[in-house]
């Protein structure tokens, strides 16, 4: 027994002396080899060894490793950099051991070190091209943060990177150094001439209404911060050009501080580790903070916000006459024009409606849900009371302003905008109501879609009206039934065999970024590795989610539908697809992607047959031919 204990042993000595020579023989190889590049170290800590190797290697590459991306006067500071060795992905590893030393060596190949120079080239490019298109739509937080993330890779990246922008071709760092700056001093915030909203029971209780625009225009969606008095509290996200600031005291105040963000760490830290690598610990923010502060005034007078808007006052730095035209050039907005929209059909019996949404109006300011109980069906006034029940609602306007449309089956009240306070969180949305033509009673409430993705629905285009307003009340349902947990709601609208597709971005490879309309696509972003659920088990994960979330909140934009068929028409058992830039929001978690459904439209009870979410766009006949359900 010890002879073999003995010859085991050997033979595992062997095996590791063997193992430690081959190690060093490829050490050799590599040193030896000008198609590798690679540093060495040697400590009695593993971490040391390996972490003072990246350091030789980064020495020999000659780069200087920017561990604080900052901005001088609106210019990044002439440090030349190239790539940083953290974030090569293809960087490896060899270890041996030397008595009680460890011997450490990292290496990258020539080709990959192009490969990965290449990459970040491209990728400061798709960001600009997606702060573009996210500026054209108004979408002014994501705008900013596209720009912001492709200034600060710019720092990492030493050779000039052109860009294609409204006003031609441009050097990406001078453009953006000055389109930055130039989107947020288009940015105005106002504080509407309309009573402050009071809830005497709240920590937090008066609600100050602002509203957003960019260039004269109301935000799809903006992120802002303010001080509440006590404490900086961010961020706020407006959307459709409104945002409500929660207050603990009003008094002595005359104005509000607030600060417009642009400059997206966190965000960037889950993106990949190529733009977490610009945000080190201990990073500093450019220096566009004093365009991003605004100071709005705010003065009282019977408990009455009078109107001012807000205009940082910003020195310009002195310039020649060409170079002020070319930096005029530069910031100028980005704003696409909006589609073209179908005229709305207005009810002749509108003033019905609109006294008995006037009669619940003065229920949700006086928490009085039971004074409107004959203004509802028995549906419709649970769904009501549960809609009330998810949170502390105010409304946010002294007048709100009130229309219907009818068209056949559909009567559509709109609306009134109310805060929704839960915990610390506060979403802004608008309620409209949808009532039985028989009774004349209103069988339903919702929360309203953003302008953008409705005027997407109503959009011109050769389909009927009732069509319309049978899609625009199912993605209402089905964005509200988050905001409200309504599980069985959900669990009603996905057929029985549905496919259900989540997708986790994978930090390590990267994915082609389609953008509407193209087919070979960009390189924005990582790859997405993908899980089918059943029903069942999506249905599962969803109850999770609702329990561990103190709120869910979904907003939708840039809609795209197209119908599997032919037929005039979506209501009569017609399968159509719809795509929506969705917006999620909840307590542990917040992303942005594209949502896709392919949604059987009956005219009771449709059903989602295929449901998707990718953190990029994918063109919808792409989606057709991958899942040809209903054809």
């Amino acid at each position: 027994m010890r002879r073999i204990i003995f010859t085991l042993l050997s033979f595992c000595l062997a095996l590791l002396c063997m193992a430690q020579t081959d190690v060093e023989s490829r050490m050799s190889r590599i040193r030896a080899d000008s198609r590798y590049r690679w540093g060495e170290a040697r400590s009695a800590s593993y971490d040391e060894a390996k972490e003072a190797a990246r350091e030789d290697l980064m020495h020999k590459l000659k780069t200087v490793l920017v561990s604080e991306s900052s901005l001088v006067n609106d210019e990044f500071s002439n440090t030349t950099t190239s790539l940083t060795v953290a974030t090569i992905e293809n960087l490896e590893e060899l270890m041996t051991q030397s008595g009680k030393d460890y011997v450490v060596m990292v290496y990258v190949s020539e080709a990959d070190l192009r490969r990965a120079e290449e990459e970040r080239k491209e990728m400061i490019a798709d960001f600009v091209k997606q702060g573009i298109s996210q500026e054209e739509q108004l979408n002014i937080s994501e705008a900013l943060k596209y720009y912001t993330w492709a200034l600060r890779l710019l720092s990492t990246y030493q050779d000039k990177v052109n860009v294609k922008t409204p006003a031609g071709e441009k050097d990406a760092k001078t453009w953006l150094s000055s389109h930055i700056p130039g989107v947020l001093s288009n940015i105005s915030i106002s504080i509407p001439n309309e009573q402050i909203s009071e809830s005497p029971d709240d920590y937090d209780r008066y609600l100050v209404n602002i509203e957003a625009t960019y260039d004269g225009r109301p935000v799809s969606m903006l992120d802002i911060g303010y001080f509440n008095g006590e404490r900086m509290v961010s961020p706020v996200h407006c959307k459709s050009g409104r945002g409500v600031l929660p207050f603990h005291r009003l008094e002595g105040m005359n104005e509000v501080s607030i600060r417009l963000l642009y400059d997206f760490a966190q965000d960037g830290r889950n993106y990949s580790p190529t733009v977490a690598s610009v945000y080190p610990k201990g990073y500093k923010r450019m220096n566009f903070d004093e365009r991003a502060s605004l100071r709005v005034p705010l003065k009282m007078k019977k408990d009455k916000m009078v109107k001012a808007e807000s205009v940082p006052e910003v020195p310009a730095p002195r310039q020649s006459k060409s170079e002020a035209e070319a930096a005029q050039e530069d910031a100028a907005p980005i704003i696409k024009e909006p589609r073209k929209t179908i005229e709305r059909p207005f009810s002749e019996k509108a003033q019905a409606y609109i006294d008995m949404m006037k009669r619940v109006e003065q229920a949700i300011r006086k928490r009085d849900t039971q004074s409107v109980r004959d203004c509802f069906t028995d549906e419709g006034f649970r769904l009501f009371q549960l809609m009330m029940g998810s949170g502390s609602v105010t409304v946010t306007k002294a007048n709100p302003s009130y229309t219907v449309e009818e068209s056949g089956n559909y009567i559509v009240g709109k609306s009134i905008p109310v805060a929704i306070k839960s915990s610390k969180h506060v979403s802004n949305e608008k309620i409209v109501f949808r009532f039985d033509p028989e009774t004349g009673k209103i069988k339903s409430v919702a929360y309203a879609l953003t302008q953008r993705a409705e005027n997407d629905i109503f959009r011109e285009a050769s389909w009927g009206l009732d069509s319309r307003y049978a899609l625009l009340q199912f993605m209402e349902d089905y964005q509200t039934a988050y905001a409200l947990k309504r599980l069985d709601y959900i669990e009603s609208i996905f057929s029985d065999n549905a496919i259900i597709i989540t997708g986790t971005l994978s930090p390590k490879v990267r994915k082609r970024f389609y953008g509407p309309g193209e087919v070979s696509g960009l390189s924005l972003g990582n790859k997405v590795t993908y899980k089918k659920h059943t029903k069942d088990s999506y249905i599962a994960r969803l109850k999770e989610d609702f329990r561990k979330n103190s709120f869910i909140q979904l907003i939708f934009e840039d809609t795209y539908i197209s119908k599997v068929s032919n037929i005039e028409g979506l209501v009569n058992n017609d399968v159509i697809w719809i795509e929506l830039n969705q917006c999620y929001k909840s307590s542990l978690y917040s992303d942005r992607g594209y949502l896709a459904l392919q949604i059987n439209m009956r005219p009771k009870g449709s059903e989602i047959n295929v449901r998707t979410w990718t953190p990029y766009f994918i063109p919808i006949e792409n989606l057709k031919k991958s899942f040809p359900i209903g054809y």
